[in-house]
């Protein structure tokens, strides 16, 4: 790992929307789900669509 990375301790980023399938229309799900803002600079390993992992350096908020 490069000098300054953190070792996992955020949680990793998974873009990847959920299985049709597992669709709630209400929003029961979202209150054990809870978001944590990312740190512009900070390093984390993120999993793409197609399974793999990647480090990624966050350089900007939207």
């Amino acid at each position: 790992m490069a000098k300054g990375d953190k070792e996992l301790e955020k949680p990793i980023v998974n873009n990847e929307l959920p299985n049709p399938e597992c669709r709630s229309t209400d929003n029961e799900d979202s209150e054990s789900t809870q978001e944590q803002p990312l740190d512009i600079g900070e390093h984390y390993l993120v999993r793409r669509s197609d399974e793999s992992w990647h480090p990624a350096e966050i350089i900007q908020t939207r």
